[in-house]
């Protein structure tokens, strides 16, 4: 069992970056995003902007993004939306296994209503974990 351990590395050291920005609370797209991989002063959104940044240090990435074999790249808002979702199933079975595994859970429950009278319901779960590897709870 582990914590918040979305992070997981390759055989090769290289992270995973969806991994990274699950993790992180990162969003993926912005509002005007295109997967052109514009000019410099572009803001593509973190997913874009992080395979840029990946493709310095990997030659087959780079070569993917500057010039794709096909016009299938996988870099479309679609192709995000996608990753989006089985990332958000990945966390949600890994917080369903903690919360199951949880020796303690605390439940904290808050509500407010905004200037719109709409009333926002949060709901946080907090758990007392135990790592299999470490041995640390």
């Amino acid at each position: 069992m582990y914590c918040n351990d979305l992070l997981t590395l390759t055989t090769k050291g290289e992270s995973k970056h969806q991994d990274y920005q699950a993790r992180q609370g990162l969003a993926f797209r912005v509002h005007r995003e295109y997967a052109g991989l514009g000019g410099p002063n572009s803001n593509e959104g973190n997913f874009l902007e992080l395979l840029k940044l990946l493709a310095h240090y990997d030659s087959l990435l780079e070569q993917h993004l500057m010039n794709p074999v096909s016009l299938v790249t996988y870099l479309s808002h679609l192709s995000q939306n996608e990753l989006i979702a089985a990332l958000a199933s990945k966390t949600l079975s890994t917080i369903i296994d903690e919360v199951k595994a949880a020796k303690f859970l605390f439940i904290i429950v808050d509500s407010a209503i905004n200037i719109t009278r709409t009333d926002q319901f949060s709901l946080s779960l907090l758990s007392h974990c135990y790592h299999s590897i470490t041995g640390v709870a």
